[in-house]
């Protein structure tokens, strides 16, 4: 199996066709909508073909923000806490509509009450190396590098 990586205005009309045909056909399409498509100039496409060169899966790449911690002056009241959460959520807003980020995510800790419009979604988290650049050399770090 190979996956490559695709600019959504790169892709073949082959891949275009058949994200609309799929589209139509499949039950699991839970958060992909055709808007998605139109309206995101950073979407990207990752697609995975078989050793026949068969199209087995599309899925869209967004760039998102998450927002998953804050802290608070303890001295705070809960009508300020919740201010402020609107001054940030205006501000991050902001910056994506700036950088072409069409979504971010908030994680609400459990000891928080509902958001209106919060949905419960599965997340799987993926660490992703970052290289360490010395001196011009790029090397990529290993945790196992700082076992005794």
């Amino acid at each position: 199996m190979l996956g490559r990586i695709f600019k959504y205005s790169d892709l073949s009309w082959q891949a275009l066709t058949q994200i609309k045909r799929w589209f139509n056909r499949s039950a699991t399409r839970e958060g992909f909508t055709l808007d998605s498509f139109n309206n995101n100039p950073s979407l990207r496409v990752a697609q995975a073909v078989n050793s026949v060169g068969q199209t087995i899966c599309l899925t869209p790449i967004e760039v998102c923000y998450v927002v998953g911690a804050f802290i608070h002056n303890p001295e705070s009241t809960s009508v300020e806490i919740s201010q402020a959460g609107d001054a940030l959520d205006l501000e991050i807003s902001r910056l994506a509509q700036r950088e072409g980020v069409t979504k971010f995510l908030i994680a609400i800790p459990d000891c928080q009450p509902s958001e209106p419009g919060e949905k419960w979604i599965r997340v799987v988290p993926r660490e992703v190396q970052q290289p360490v650049v010395m001196g011009g050399v790029s090397c990529t770090r290993s945790t196992t590098a700082y076992l005794n």
